[in-house]
């Protein structure tokens, strides 16, 4: 046993090491060169929670970037099976099985996306489904609650329910979305994001309460979304502006936000 601490003792620095490399490629926008060497580690039999996590979200930061439809479809089809596969392994914590299974399921969904709008809506309902799995594991996770709110701003209001919740889905949208902030209020692109569906829904003070319903008895909904967007882009670029090394996803979302801020002055 003392040897075998002994020889991890000395590896460690060198995985390490390894993992602040990714890290590094990532924030200097390296992207591929980071996702080739997470796969061949995954490939070569390291499908270590950290791995794994990271892997997902390296892809999904190639799915963020401006990179051709099959090249992005290429890095997607190569890692959804991994992650799907190794997701619920059984020495991961239950936290830890959302993380990763969460990741599969982004990617799931960008990938329809990519395919268009009929392969999209097919999918939706598993989108949904696959969120809600996450949130069963662990209900203080915020990407999923955000993955069900990103789903209903993408979906045209016309098409009316298309997660087959039987409910009204850009309501449901607004709710999802204050469910993620709650649990990650800093998120750089929660709150950019956020603030565009909003923007596009732009509901008035009346037309939130109207369509609450019964669900408005113990709230007070005094904004109108255009109002709640302009503070959540505040929020957004303060965060921004507090990271000594942020992602180039926060980057792109940092821009977006000073973009819509001037829109809406």
């Amino acid at each position: 046993m003392r040897k075998v601490f002994v020889v991890f003792a000395m590896l460690l620095p060198f995985f390490l090491n390894a993992q602040t490399d990714v890290v590094s490629m990532i924030r200097e926008g390296k992207l591929k060169e980071a996702w080739n060497y997470l796969h061949s580690e995954v490939k070569g039999g390291n499908l270590s929670f950290e791995t794994l996590e990271m892997f997902g979200n390296v892809t999904f930061e190639i799915t963020e970037n401006n990179y051709s439809k099959k090249d992005i479809t290429e890095y997607i089809n190569q890692t959804m099976p991994i992650l799907e596969k190794n997701a619920f392994q059984q020495t991961f914590t239950k936290v830890q099985q959302a993380r990763i299974f969460h990741k599969y399921n982004t990617l799931f969904a960008k990938k329809a996306q990519i395919q268009g709008a009929t392969a999209a809506l097919k999918v939706l309902p598993q989108v949904f489904d696959n969120a809600d799995r996450c949130i069963a594991l662990d209900p203080d996770f915020a990407e999923p609650y955000f993955v069900k709110a990103s789903v209903d701003d993408e979906v045209p209001a016309f098409l009316g329910d298309v997660a087959k919740r039987g409910e009204n889905p850009k309501y449901r949208m607004g709710i999802n979305i204050e469910l993620a902030l709650e649990r990650d209020p800093e998120n750089i692109y929660f709150l950019a994001q956020s603030a565009a569906a909003l923007v596009k829904r732009n509901w008035s003070v009346e037309m939130r309460e109207k369509n609450a319903g019964n669900a408005v008895k113990n709230r007070i909904l005094l904004l109108s979304d255009k109002e709640e967007a302009k503070k959540l882009l505040v929020r957004a670029v303060a965060a921004y502006n507090s990271k000594s090394n942020p992602s180039p996803i926060e980057k792109a979302k940092y821009e977006q936000a000073l973009k819509l801020q001037a829109k809406l002055r």
